[in-house]
């Protein structure tokens, strides 16, 4: 388990991110769409795309059985390595995918904090 020595710092710091959550994964989505329209139909990197569609927009409801924290980790890993894979077919579509990297990244950190202070219902993961 993480343990940040200020997390309060940290939520502090990242508190923006409940603000543009919404905005963000719509264009994230996006692009995921974009990348999926990119890749040639049939191949494996294009269900991958969609893997990440389905991990995306179902992350509310299994983050109400694993918790926030799991679920984020869970996103965080399978984005990683749908990019790799889409990297692998398509550099356009790896390209398109790349923005999930840092987004992810970033509410790992955010959720991994608000859950060191207590604070995980309506996180923005």
């Amino acid at each position: 388990m993480v343990n940040f020595s200020e997390p309060q710092r940290i939520v502090e710091r990242l508190a923006f991110i409940d603000r543009i959550v919404v905005p963000v994964w719509l264009a994230l989505t996006g692009l995921m769409i974009a990348s999926y329209l990119v890749l040639g139909g049939g191949s494996w990197a294009r269900w991958a795309v969609l893997v990440m569609l389905f991990v995306t927009w179902t992350h509310p409801l299994y983050s109400q059985f694993i918790g926030p924290l799991a679920a984020t980790l869970i996103a965080a890993a399978v984005f990683v390595v749908v990019v790799v894979v889409v990297f692998g077919q398509s550099m356009t579509a790896g390209w398109l995918l790349l923005p999930t990297i840092p987004w992810i990244a970033a509410a790992t950190v955010y959720t991994a904090a608000r859950t060191q202070l207590g604070r995980t219902q309506g996180s923005s993961d």
